[in-house]
């Protein structure tokens, strides 16, 4: 496949199983009908836990059911995913217990990346070692974009970098969210870009967004 192909590919794949996070029904229409019950009991149980949870550090295990459910559809042959619901409720309780530093945004793009990658159902030591590269990437693409603003800045100045920006792009929103392009020059000014451009991922970003390229940017004219 030419790598276009490829990209359409990954797009493709990834928007099917995206509607799959969003309807648990996808997993729970493989369970008995007391299953299914219990199923949907646990998530509006936690539902409050949930809403605190989601964008934190830990996932709940109605947030791991969440993420089980494509991936109980893409390995049909795996165990760990399936069963009866109190198996399924130990596992997912395990596997939060052991994602502590992994929430609901991360878990879902994981996941997708697991299933496009992998031909065999991940463990949970599979799923921290694809976490943890997804993680990477963003913080690469997160100090790419810094540097090539700050380096825009310095030839340039600020109001000149800042006029330069496409007013559509993932940077001019980061700076809004921000409060402001003056923050770019304070003492913390890479830990406010970076805390908000995170901020930002997790708001806009679907799981289709990843792996997400760093758009080409031209130079500005002198």
């Amino acid at each position: 496949l030419c790598p276009t192909d490829k990209d359409l590919l990954f797009t493709e794949g990834t928007r099917h199983i995206e509607t799959m996070f969003t309807s648990g029904a996808a997993y729970a229409a493989k369970l008995d009908a007391a299953s299914q019950r219990r199923w949907y009991g646990i998530r509006h149980h936690t539902a409050a836990s949930s809403k605190i949870q989601r964008g934190g550090i830990r996932m709940t295990t109605a947030e791991i059911l969440e993420i089980f459910a494509p991936l109980a559809l893409a390995y049909p042959n795996a165990a760990t995913f399936k069963g009866n619901m109190e198996a399924i409720e130990l596992t997912a309780n395990l596997w939060s217990s052991c994602l502590p530093d992994i929430d609901l945004w991360l878990g879902k793009q994981t996941t997708m990346r697991l299933i496009l990658e992998s031909k065999f159902p991940p463990t949970i030591a599979d799923f921290r070692e694809k976490a943890g590269q997804i993680k990477a990437e963003i913080d690469v693409k997160i100090k790419f974009q810094w540097n090539f603003l700050m380096q825009n800045v310095r030839l340039y100045g600020l109001d000149r970098a800042i006029a330069e920006i496409d007013p559509r792009s993932d940077v001019s929103n980061v700076i809004a969210l921000m409060g402001g392009s003056q923050k770019l020059l304070q003492q913390n000014g890479y830990a406010a870009f970076k805390t908000a451009y995170e901020r930002f991922l997790h708001r806009t970003k679907s799981p289709t967004a990843i792996p997400d390229k760093t758009q080409r940017r031209k130079e500005i004219s002198k």
